[in-house]
């Protein structure tokens, strides 16, 4: 039985990522304030592109934090930090969408 594979090829013109729309970029960070043993937070984020995961990150990190907003403050300072290289990575690739001005970051405090 011969099986035929639909040709889903599109052409696009310009650069490789220029024509394609809506690429929101959606980060979630999160930390915990310190575990019992060394009393280190634990911090991490994803970030998501079009639904599909592109990063992510899990780390204990070596500060020490006094307070769950301090905890919380630092984790998001990371996912930032992330938010804008993969910014910068879509920006190289060619991507010339406006969506990514506004990156959206969301945290549980």
């Amino acid at each position: 039985m011969d099986h035929i594979t639909p040709n889903y090829n599109k052409e696009y013109s310009g650069s490789l990522l220029g024509d394609i729309p809506d690429l929101q970029l959606h980060g979630y960070s999160d930390a915990a304030f310190a575990d019992s043993v060394d009393r280190k937070l634990i911090s991490g984020y994803i970030y998501k592109l079009v639904s599909g995961l592109v990063s992510h990150k899990s780390t204990k990190q070596s500060i020490f934090t006094t307070s769950i907003t301090e905890a919380e403050y630092i984790a998001m300072t990371y996912a930032a930090k992330e938010a804008l290289w993969l910014r910068q990575l879509l920006t190289d690739l060619g991507y010339t969408g406006k969506d990514l001005l506004l990156i959206h970051l969301y945290s549980d405090n």
